[in-house]
């Protein structure tokens, strides 16, 4: 089965034949039905959120990359940058975005199931679980102690962290009061652009020193009030070039996942600082950039609570070894990883370093 996504490009691995594409395979599964949120398998991440944002809802979070079809979503188990405030936006609070799906399974029967039961059947429809498309406004800091306290309170709707040889800064886009000051309105000529090429691009690009020459200042200028369905749009359309610049540059990307406990990051070894600290030590030298994502809560109580996510982009597959040892200084407690099942698979690396990689699922549930 073929959606639409960027796996093919990140796995460097094309789908084996025969080929069943599902890009007629779109739309509402009941479009007479305006109170039901259920789209076929083939529907672009796009359409979706432009068609619930004329019935005044949204995702609470979703992939950034939006022309992502639902099926290649729910298959690549992919996800947004939401945080706990996020959560709560929904009732029971939970951070799936799916309520059902609509499968074949290995019979060739159709029938319905829970995101955790999902195995990789074939995907037809999506039923979503969806919020109110309220304002949220975003804000930018530089690393420190003090500002990782702030980037981990449970008020985050969406977070990011973006770390790079010379650099690193947070990002975080909170519900929007009206005592909160801001005469700068988001989506405006080229914002999604700017936005990402400087948080992100800029970051990867000479070790970082170009993110540290242009961009610290613009951050603190980063207060802009816009609607949830823009924010958690925050990569903009790539066309062909760029994915073949990155393929000339010998670029990769992979995503790892570790259980751990959102206090935990607040402080002592295991601190967000810390992490930080060592990820700029390989960027320093090797260039490119991480991004860290956590959507954790402070409250919870259990030992491994909630995965924070690590998504890298480095030149060279030579490197991944390289970066991983290097990680494996901060992780030197943590014996279970995942990995991106939509990403360029680097299993072979986390294991030979001692790793066990164990599976993470549609729902973003792990094995631990």
């Amino acid at each position: 089965m073929i959606g639409s996504g960027w796996s093919f490009w990140l796995k460097r691995r094309y789908a084996a034949s025969p080929h069943i594409f599902t890009h007629r395979l779109r739309g509402r599964h009941r479009p007479n039905d305006s109170g039901d949120f259920t789209y076929l398998s083939g529907t672009p991440l796009c359409d979706v959120l432009d068609d619930l944002r004329k019935r005044g809802k949204t995702l609470a979070s979703a992939p950034a990359i939006d022309d992502i079809s639902l099926g290649g979503w729910v298959a690549s188990g992919s996800h947004g940058s939401a945080g706990p405030g996020a959560k709560h936006m929904v009732s029971p609070p939970t951070h799936s975005k799916f309520v059902e799906l609509g499968v074949v399974d290995v019979n060739g029967d159709a029938t319905r199931i829970k995101p955790n039961s999902y195995q990789g059947q074939i995907v037809l429809w999506v039923k979503l679980r969806t919020v109110d498309n309220i304002d949220i406004q975003k804000e930018a800091r530089p690393m420190s102690d003090t500002n990782a306290e702030w980037w981990l309170r449970d008020d985050a709707v969406q977070r990011m962290l973006f770390v790079n040889g010379h650099d690193a800064f947070l990002l975080k886009w909170v519900i929007h009061r009206p005592l909160m000051h801001s005469d700068h309105r988001d989506p405006h000529c080229c914002s999604r652009e700017c936005g990402w090429f400087q948080a992100d691009v800029l970051g990867a690009m000479c070790k970082g020193a170009c993110l540290k020459w242009f961009g610290r200042h613009a951050l603190r200028t980063w207060k802009g009030v816009s609607t949830l369905d823009y924010a958690i749009r925050f990569v903009p359309r790539l066309t062909p070039v760029s994915a073949l610049i990155s393929v000339l540059v010998a670029n990769v990307n992979f995503e790892l996942f570790f259980m751990i406990n959102p206090r935990s990051l607040l402080n002592g070894q295991h601190s967000l600082s810390n992490l930080v600290k060592v990820l700029q030590k390989y960027h320093s030298v090797y260039g490119g950039r991480s991004e860290i994502r956590h959507g954790g809560s402070r409250d919870e109580e259990t030992l491994d609570s909630y995965p924070l996510m690590l998504d890298v982009g480095i030149v060279g597959e030579r490197n991944v070894a390289t970066y991983i040892a290097c990680l494996k200084r901060y992780t030197l407690w943590i014996k279970n990883v995942s990995v991106h099942m939509g990403k360029m698979d680097v299993t072979n690396s986390l294991v030979q370093l001692g790793y066990t990689v164990v599976p993470r699922h549609a729902d973003g549930r792990h094995d631990v």
